[in-house]
């Protein structure tokens, strides 16, 4: 019994038993796909992702190098250059200790204190090592920076006479305290 409309069970067939009448049927197999539930290639070797994470550390590698290398130019964060440019601050704020040290009446440590202030400063101006600061060599390093000889020669005599009071007990004359510190004041001021 066939419904209108419908076609018989008969006819009905899947598709892979329809039977090619020129073909045997040893011919009809099932076809060979091979189902695979994982992907043969990695998706993230060789993609936009891959590649994004594996330059981007060398990357920052080299803009925090560039960046160090930046801030090193700046004299801000250079050192030496930051010595160079406070040298009469921190000169200024030595002596300010001298003065204690003179207002007290402990000549002896006026004298030395006095001497520390103006070899820093020296050294911080022009950028010297401890090792270079010796007289033989401020005579021939201070000229070729452009320091005028009566500069050098102030600092020479501000030096010596520091010395010859420390270590010589030339520290009796008291209005010679006061004289000796402004010159140290003068000396450092005409720097600026």
């Amino acid at each position: 019994m066939v419904s209108a409309g419908k076609k018989p069970l008969a006819t009905l067939q899947p598709p892979a038993l329809l039977l090619d009448k020129n073909k045997p049927l040893s011919v009809l197999r099932p076809n060979h796909v091979e189902v695979s539930f994982t992907k043969k290639t990695n998706p993230l070797l060789g993609s936009r992702q891959f590649w994004f994470l594996f330059v981007m550390p060398f990357l920052v590698l080299v803009i925090a190098g560039f960046y160090k290398w930046f801030l090193y130019k700046q004299p801000k964060f250079n050192p030496r250059r930051l010595r160079r440019r406070q040298a009469a601050t921190v000169a200024q704020d030595r002596l300010t200790q001298v003065k204690t040290h003179l207002e007290k009446g402990e000549i002896p440590f006026f004298y030395n204190e006095l001497q520390k202030a103006l070899w820093g400063f020296v050294r911080d101006k022009f950028e010297l090592t401890t090792a270079q600061l010796s007289k033989e060599y401020l005579a021939n390093y201070l000229p070729e920076k452009g320091v005028s000889s009566l500069q050098i020669e102030q600092f020479f005599n501000l030096i010596q006479y520091c010395e010859m009071a420390t270590f010589g007990g030339a520290a009796a004359d008291s209005s010679r305290h006061i004289e000796v510190f402004a010159e140290a004041k003068r000396f450092i001021q005409s720097f600026d």
